[in-house]
């Protein structure tokens, strides 16, 4: 694997990865491995930037939420 993407699918955003593997015949496929699915874009960027190793305020996050306080002391449940 090499990280998390997402993938629309009808009105939602799915995140998750591909992962090669191998039919009987030793012929290489991919599969989807879904982790999530999101109602917006935004969202699901969020959750890739998170799950890819960045921290939990993503850019879209933070330009969504301008107040400084909201930033520095996020409500209980972030």
């Amino acid at each position: 694997m090499t990280g998390y993407i997402y993938l629309r699918i009808g009105t939602t955003y799915e995140v998750g990865y591909y992962l090669t593997k191998y039919s009987h015949d030793n012929k290489p496929y991919n599969q989807w491995h879904m982790e999530t699915a999101w109602a917006t874009a935004d969202e699901a960027a969020a959750r890739i930037h998170y799950l890819n190793g960045g921290n939990a305020w993503h850019p879209a996050i933070v330009a969504a939420n301008q107040t400084t306080d909201r930033i520095n002391h996020p409500p209980e449940g972030d």
